[in-house]
């Protein structure tokens, strides 16, 4: 299979694999294993929508993940990489995993949040917008700053500030794993125009410099039982 970025592959017990590079580009590859057992247990109780382990399948299973799905992803891995790995985090995990396969991707806000908020959250995830800050969610939102500050406190809980910058600096970690761009460059393209409050700001959210983060995502093997 001539795999490309943003590829998620399902690879069953049964399938003997191996991973060749045919480019001299800088490669990512996050490798996931789970026990079967904990694997079947959960697409029972939950109707995992993909059929990828049965016998039936010629070739594992593959799902082309768009660029705001692959940073979700890479966010997910990025709460489990570290310690040790039981059936919670294997669920923890799963469970992510569904809920970023399944068709809606509006963002998970209260039943009561008014549709306008709902829809200027889906689009302001785009990477451009997210480098266009604070304004740019306001004419997404088509209300004032004021009154906009107030509904997303009510329905998120933080800052509409707050909320760019996880954001953010989620797009960052994706940029770091998947290209060469500098540090520099890539705090100026997630809009942060001061590279001091990106490190600050990277650091608050990860635990880790940005120069550490890309040294120790290039490879992220997880292992669960």
């Amino acid at each position: 299979m001539h795999l490309k970025s943003g590829d998620l592959i399902f690879v069953s017990p049964r399938d003997i694999h191996g991973l060749k590079a045919n480019t001299n580009s800088a490669l990512s590859i996050y490798n996931v294993a789970i026990e079967p057992s904990i694997v079947m247990s959960f697409i029972d109780r939950y109707k995992f929508p993909l059929d990828a382990w049965e016998d039936k399948n010629s070739e594992p299973a593959r799902i082309e993940l768009t660029e705001t799905e692959q940073k979700s992803f890479l966010e997910l891995t990025s709460h489990i990489e570290k310690g040790y790995h039981d059936q919670l985090d294997a669920e923890f995990f799963l469970y992510g995993l569904l809920r970023l396969l399944r068709p809606s991707r509006t963002p998970l806000l209260h039943d009561e949040a008014p549709y306008w908020l709902r829809e200027a959250l889906q689009e302001a995830t785009n990477p451009e917008y997210l480098k266009s800050g604070i304004k740019k969610l306001v004419e997404l939102c088509g209300r004032s700053q004021e009154h906009m500050t107030r509904t997303f406190k009510k329905y998120m809980g933080i800052t509409p500030t707050t909320w760019l910058n996880k954001h953010r600096i989620a797009h960052a970690k994706y940029l770091l794993v998947s290209t060469p761009m500098s540090i520099l460059e890539i705090a100026l393209e997630c809009g942060f125009e001061s590279p001091s409050n990106f490190h600050h700001l990277f650091r608050k959210e990860t635990g880790e410099s940005p120069g550490l983060y890309r040294k120790q995502s290039t490879a992220v093997q997880l292992g669960f039982k």
